[in-house]
């Protein structure tokens, strides 16, 4: 009745207030065969006496401590006292649903070997926000790399893994450790499968890492600055994807490390091999193009380029609306910042701009304290923003 044992991984830090409700997402799973390894990283509450009188009631939980040394050093821990390969991360402030280590071991049992969840948004009260995040349809498992590398995906409290012993830890990573894990497990062909339905409640709080968008972003730098970008165009040429793909993924990745020089050389090559018929590749060239030419003050060329996004969503609207700003057509950017509203609700820098839009002094030099959107916009990143009930 169950095949598998899971081990479930948690780092614990002054999480007493949460981890009676973490504790009971377990008790309440339909699949039983598990074991929890709890690692406190120095916490200074009462966790460690919390998860204590756990362990004296059920013999599936242990606890070990250590000095604080961050989420990656934690995570790395318990993969050390893990007595099965089969691996669930689970923050302590989230809850599972009941059925969520069935479904993964549906997936287990199928060789998918990297596994990830929708999952819906919760306050720090536990009341839901009715805010389900999927990762986009059109990411499977023969383009989830390449996307990876554009973009984080990947939310650690949601994933799970068959772990092959084949990877170290960057423990720069801090918040994005599922990150880090995520792209080395990717690079050595570890299956990806996806389970669309909701199997985690994810707490956003005025605690969480991963809801401060600076750090995680400072974290996902860390990440991504150990592939060199000579190697990894070598290391997705031997993958078989094609020249247009590999390119623009490395062109958008180098304009997240801001380096805009390596950026234009890859999404000038991709430009030259883009497969015509491949209308969301050419959003994307066109998109990132404009974000280069506004980096360099070329507005002429940045308009350019974002006139070419077809279908225009709700990021190269708004950098419409900077740049009419930037030409002082005031009236006209204040309706290209409600288009991109009218797009996607939740979109704060459009709402940003407009309440600065109604504050500028606008017979003022060139007004440039707009926000240019840099990024497309990832569903997936929603969270950070409902920390500050956007």
């Amino acid at each position: 009745m169950y095949p598998i044992e899971i081990n479930i991984i948690t780092p614990v830090y002054n999480g007493e207030r949460y981890l009676s409700s973490y504790f009971q997402s377990w008790e309440n799973q339909t699949y039983q065969n598990y074991r929890i390894i709890l690692v406190d990283d120095g916490s200074n509450d009462n966790s460690v006496n919390i998860i204590e009188e756990r362990v004296k009631g059920d013999s599936r939980i242990h606890l070990i401590t250590q000095q604080h040394g961050g989420i990656s050093s934690a995570i790395s821990r318990g993969l050390q006292e893990a007595s099965s390969n089969y691996i669930v991360l689970m923050d302590q402030d989230d809850i599972s649903a009941s059925n969520r280590l069935e479904k993964t071991v549906e997936l287990f049992t199928q060789g998918y070997e990297l596994i990830m969840s929708a999952y819906e948004i919760i306050d720090a009260h536990g009341t839901t926000s009715s805010k389900i995040i999927h990762i986009p349809n059109y990411i499977n498992s023969g383009n989830i790399l390449l996307e990876s590398l554009k973009r984080n995906y990947f939310l650690g409290t949601s994933m799970a893994f068959h772990y092959r012993h084949d990877f170290t830890f960057n423990f720069l990573s801090g918040g994005t450790t599922d990150y880090d894990i995520a792209l080395k497990m990717l690079f050595k062909g570890y299956r990806f499968g996806y389970i669309p339905e909701v199997l985690l409640y994810y707490r956003v709080h005025n605690n969480n890492t991963s809801a401060n968008y600076k750090t995680i972003k400072k974290d996902a730098l860390q990440v991504l600055r150990i592939y060199n970008f000579e190697e990894l165009e070598h290391c997705l040429k031997q993958q078989d994807y094609k020249e247009y793909q590999i390119t623009l993924t490395l062109g958008i990745m180098a304009q997240f490390l801001g380096d805009w020089q390596t950026s234009f050389s890859y999404l000038k090559r991709c430009e030259s091999h883009l497969d015509l018929d491949d209308e969301l590749s050419k959003q994307e060239l066109h998109f990132y193009f404009s974000v280069y030419f506004y980096q360099t003050s070329d507005y002429l060329n940045c308009q350019k380029y974002l006139e070419k996004v077809m279908s225009l969503n709700a990021a190269a609207a708004n950098n419409m609306g900077v740049l009419e700003a930037l030409n002082r057509h005031f009236d006209i950017s204040e309706k290209w910042f409600r288009k991109a509203l009218q797009i996607n609700s939740d979109y704060l820098d459009a709402k940003r701009n407009l309440i600065y839009l109604k504050t500028i002094d606008k017979e003022a030099p060139e007004p440039k304290c707009f926000y240019f959107t840099n990024r497309l916009l990832r569903s997936t990143l929603l969270h950070t923003r409902y920390i500050n009930g956007i």
